[in-house]
């Protein structure tokens, strides 16, 4: 169980006061300003007591020496530095500026469940334990390969998105991108129960028409009221402490 906020009070020296924005709950956020490695043994120590860890704003820094025990982290605005190691335990993670980060990720925690993240992955890596897939990006996309398990993938942004296929399993889709070609949707499981199209409700007609949907099919024309309906699928939900 984390230790509360007076407990941590007391037992921090000056320089974990400097690391140290905030603690809540089960939540430990750093300090805007912070940016050292993770090198310090009482540090980690305290970030051990607590699941969610927030990067400040400016760090970027190796994550190799995190604790296990963590399972969602959320990474700084600035963050640009090649992720080669993170606690077996992650269930979550979150970049906060896609546009930032320039490396391929190459491997994650076998039991992740949830990623925000832009398109630097290969799609074949992704573990079997993957509920919700967030990408977001300037570029184009092409989506293919995807794990069965997900169940929610939302699409933010790019220049063009083509969609080979799509997990057997899918049950929410989201495309946020005003621009999307129908034409290149070549796959739409029968699972799928919740779908949303920025800006043209249209797509949805045509969508239902090439692939003879029925009306069991919720069409969403606020994205707003789809993150109500199931908020655990939002990245910046995660963010709140």
């Amino acid at each position: 169980m984390p230790i509360s906020n007076i407990q941590i009070h007391n037992i921090m020296s000056t320089s974990l006061k400097t690391a140290i924005r905030n603690t809540q709950g089960n939540t430990i956020v750093l300090n805007k300003n912070y940016n050292q490695e993770f090198d310090d043994p009482a540090l980690i120590r305290l970030i051990s007591q607590f699941e969610k860890l927030i990067l400040g704003k400016s760090f970027n820094k190796s994550l190799k020496n995190l604790p296990e025990g963590l399972r969602i982290l959320i990474l700084s605005q600035e963050y640009n530095v090649l992720i080669d190691t993170l606690p077996t335990t992650l269930t979550h993670l979150i970049f906060r500026n896609y546009n930032k980060y320039s490396h391929t990720i190459q491997e994650l925690p076998i039991g992740i469940e949830f990623l925000h993240l832009p398109n630097i992955i290969n799609f074949e890596l992704l573990p079997s334990s993957l509920k919700t897939l967030s990408l977001q990006g300037y570029s184009n996309l092409d989506i293919v390969n995807l794990p069965n398990s997900i169940k929610h993938l939302i699409l933010n942004g790019y220049d063009d998105i083509i969609i080979h296929d799509l997990p057997a399993e899918l049950e929410i889709l989201v495309i946020n991108n005003g621009s999307f070609n129908v034409t290149n949707l070549h796959s739409f499981p029968r699972s799928i129960k919740h779908i949303f199209l920025k800006k043209n409700h249209y797509k949805f007609y045509q969508i239902k028409a090439k692939f003879n949907l029925d009306d069991t099919i919720k069409y969403y024309h606020d994205l707003d009221d789809l993150y109500e309906k199931f908020p655990g699928i939002y990245y910046r939900n995660f963010m709140e402490y």
